[in-house]
């Protein structure tokens, strides 16, 4: 959190301080259920940096108030671009204690509710994946360390952000073990993530979110050191296995607050469709059909 703070801080100096200003984002009539920009600067594969993140907020809410909790910014593209991830979380502000506090409105000109923007690379993205897992970025993973930074890894800790299923862990001697991510048919799991949107929330990333009391959470198992066998059999090496409880995270990051019983449990999502040119309305609509839960 730290580091991406003082990047926007860089960034917004930098571009604020630039000889000649690239055309703002223009937001097109807004559509039922999303809005429409057209930013012509954005990079071919239609997909902003951080700055280009910046630059759309800021035309975003120089006409929407700030009343959504998340930003969905959605690429204009058929399918994932070569060589980019699926989506990207970009953190805007945290209140929750147990997690560092900051606050980075201004730089995306927002002023009261905006938690986080969250990029999707192409149209599908958002019921297929990863939104589900962009969104459990907004709270983890700050507190297990699985090898595998910001996301679960090798550990038990997690379902949408990495991890395996402890139900499904076996040793096979040598110090070698074998799991899966506990989904029907898997004989493996993610490191980072876990078959995009199919995967549930586990009980950390959803005591995370606030909606689990710390009591319901299991203990982690968490592999130290290790590295792949066979990853296509979820065979891996590991020079221990540690079993860590939540209480013993907790008294080192401290309690989630608001816990469960006050946290924040409704969420708005503002929806945009992002492209360098105007899209046509087909492509606008199979954005809103799939914010709106209408694709299979």
């Amino acid at each position: 959190m730290k580091v991406l703070t003082l990047m926007l801080r860089l960034l917004t100096s930098v571009t604020g301080s630039e000889m000649s200003t690239p055309p703002s984002p223009r937001l097109l009539v807004p559509h039922s259920r999303v809005a429409v920009v057209v930013d012509p600067t954005l990079p071919d594969n239609g997909i902003p940096d951080v700055a280009g993140v910046i630059r759309v907020t800021q035309a975003l809410y120089a006409t929407y108030r700030d009343e959504a909790d998340f930003v969905f910014l959605v690429a204009n593209n058929k399918t994932r671009p070569e060589g980019v991830p699926f989506g990207e979380y970009t953190p805007v502000r945290n209140d929750t204690l147990g997690l560092e506090v900051f606050d980075d409105s201004a730089f995306f000109g927002a002023d009261r509710t905006a938690q986080g923007v969250v990029r999707l690379a192409y149209r599908r993205a958002v019921v297929s994946r990863p939104s589900l897992h962009e969104l459990a970025h907004r709270w983890g993973n700050w507190m297990v360390d699985g090898g595998e930074p910001t996301h679960f890894g090798f550990s038990s800790a997690g379902s949408q952000l990495g991890g395996f299923d402890a139900r499904t862990l076996e040793s096979l001697g040598g110090g070698q073990y074998r799991a899966a991510n506990g989904l029907p048919g898997e004989s493996t799991f993610g490191l980072v993530a876990n078959r995009g949107n199919r995967a549930p929330f586990s009980l950390l990333e959803l005591y995370l979110m606030g909606l689990v009391d710390p009591g319901d959470v299991p203990d982690i198992i968490v592999a130290q050191g290790a590295r792949w066998v066979d990853e296509t059999s979820g065979a891996f090496a590991a020079s221990a296995v540690q079993t860590v409880s939540l209480a013993s995270m907790i008294e080192r990051v401290g309690p989630r607050v608001p816990n469960v019983k006050s946290s924040q449990k409704v969420f708005r999502v503002l929806g945009v469709v992002l492209s360098k040119t105007p899209p046509t309305s087909e492509q606008v609509a199979e954005v809103e059909a799939g914010l709106a839960g209408e694709h299979s």
